[in-house]
C-alpha cells in the first residue's frame, strides 16, 4: 500500500538536491525536515483511517494529549509528530497492518534530525550545518519516502544523474560572480519550467506580450465601464496575485523566526532575479507602534519597458501585486502605496526608478 508521487513532491525532491549540489547545507535539513512532516501526517490520516478501531482510538488519544486538546496532527511541528510516532509505535503498526518491510526505517534517529532542525532555526547566527549532516538527512529522507512509495528511488536518481549530463541545456542556476540568476529549471520532455526556489511551474512571456494584454484588458474595461473601473480591475488583479504568493512565502517561514523587515528583503530579491525589476526594501516598521515609513522602489519597472508618455499607465498591477504581497507579509495589516516619484519613467526615459510610498490605513 502506497502512494503516488506528485510533481510538487518531486520538483521539492530536485530543489533539496539543487540546494546540496550548491553547498547550502542549512536548506537541505529545513527542506528535507518540511518533507518528513507531510510524510507523516499523510501517513497517519491514512492509518487513522484505515487501522482496526482499537489502535484508531489509541492514534486519536495520543493525538489529542500531544495536541494538548488544542490543535490536530495537521498543525503539529516534526517535533511532534515524531513524539506522536513514537508514542504510537505507528511505524511498526502500519507496517503489520500493511505487510510492508520497513528494514531500518525504525531505526533512523529522528530525534537527532529535530533537534539539528531546532539549532538551525532557532540559532542561526551561530549553528551552521556541515556537508555531512545535510547528506545523512536527506539520504534518510529519500529512503523514509521511498519505502512508502512516495518516491520512485530509481526514478529521482536517473533523473538527478540525466540533469548532471545535461546541465548545458538547461536554464542556469547557479550564481556566478557579478551574476544573479533565478532558480528555475527547464524541462524540455515535459515542456514545463519550475521555479526551484518554491516547487512551483512557471512560463516565460515577452515583457511586450505581458503589456499589451494588460493594455487590451484596461481598455476593454474603460469601453465597459469607465477610466476609475478599469484601474481598479489592474489593481485587483495584481493584488490577488500578490496575495497569493504572500501567503506562499509565509507558509514556506512559519517554521522559522524572521523578522517583518527580513521577509520584506527577501521577497525583494526574489522578485529582483524574475524580470520585474530590481525591488529595494526602504522600509522602517516599528511593531510598537504599528507603524510603517519608508518606501519601495523599483528600478526598471517592467510595465514601463518600451513605453512612451502617450501609452497606457500600467502601474496599477505593480501596486496591486506589492500591496497584496506586503499585508500578508505584515500579517494582514492594511496598507496604501502611493507613486512617490516626481516624473514617471515611462514620461521621462532618463528616470528609471518607481518609488512607493507606504502607508498603514
Amino acid at each position: 500500500m502506497g502512494y503516488v508521487m506528485d510533481e510538487i513532491l518531486e520538483d521539492k525532491i530536485g530543489f533539496i538536491q539543487k540546494a546540496y549540489d550548491l553547498e547550502q547545507y542549512d536548506t537541505v535539513v529545513k527542506e528535507s525536515c518540511g518533507l518528513f512532516e507531510v510524510a507523516f501526517r499523510k501517513i497517519f490520516a491514512e492509518a487513522v483511517a484505515k487501522l482496526p478501531y482499537g489502535e484508531r482510538m489509541v492514534l486519536m488519544d495520543k493525538e489529542r494529549i500531544i495536541g494538548d486538546s488544542r490543535k490536530g496532527v495537521q498543525e503539529f511541528g516534526l517535533g511532534q509528530l515524531v513524539g506522536l510516532f513514537r508514542e504510537c509505535d505507528l511505524l511498526k503498526r502500519w507496517a503489520k497492518f500493511t505487510g510492508r518491510d520497513i528494514g531500518l526505517i525504525d531505526t533512523l534517529n529522528f530525534n537527532s534530525i529535530v533537534e539539528l532542525r531546532n539549532r538551525l532555526t532557532h540559532d542561526a547566527a551561530t549553528c551552521v550545518c556541515n556537508e555531512c549532516e545535510a547528506e545523512i538527512v536527506f539520504i534518510y529522507l529519500k529512503n523514509f519516502l521511498a519505502n512508502y512509495d512516495f518516491i520512485d528511488m530509481k526514478k529521482i536518481n536517473a533523473d538527478s544523474f540525466k540533469k548532471k549530463e545535461t546541465n548545458s541545456k538547461d536554464m542556469p542556476t547557479t550564481k556566478k560572480q557579478g551574476e544573479n540568476y533565478a532558480k528555475i529549471r527547464l524541462n524540455e520532455e515535459r515542456g514545463i519550467i519550475i521555479n526551484e526556489a518554491d516547487g512551483t511551474r512557471n512560463i516565460s512571456f515577452k515583457v511586450d506580450t505581458i503589456n499589451s494584454m494588460l493594455e487590451a484588458m484596461y481598455s476593454s474595461a474603460v469601453e465597459l465601464s469607465n477610466v476609475d473601473e478599469a484601474k481598479k480591475i489592474l489593481f485587483d488583479i495584481g493584488y490577488q496575485g500578490g496575495k497569493r504568493f504572500g501567503e506562499a512565502m509565509n507558509k514556506k517561514w512559519e517554521m522559522e523566526e524572521i523578522s517583518y523587515g527580513t521577509k520584506i528583503s527577501k521577497w525583494c530579491e526574489f522578485d529582483s532575479v524574475v524580470g520585474w525589476g530590481k525591488f529595494s526594501n526602504n522600509l522602517e516598521i516599528d511593531t510598537q507602534e504599528g507603524v510603517v515609513n519608508g518606501h519601495i522602489t523599483i528600478t526598471e519597472n517592467f510595465l514601463c519597458y518600451n513605453r512612451k508618455k502617450k501609452n497606457i499607465r500600467l502601474c496599477d498591477f505593480v501596486v496591486g501585486y506589492s500591496t497584496g504581497v506586503l499585508e500578508e507579509l505584515l500579517n494582514g495589516i492594511p496598507i496604501e502605496l502611493i507613486c512617490d516619484t516626481d516624473i514617471c519613467p515611462q514620461d521621462n526615459p532618463f528616470r528609471n526608478d518607481c518609488s512607493f510610498k507606504i502607508l498603514v490605513k
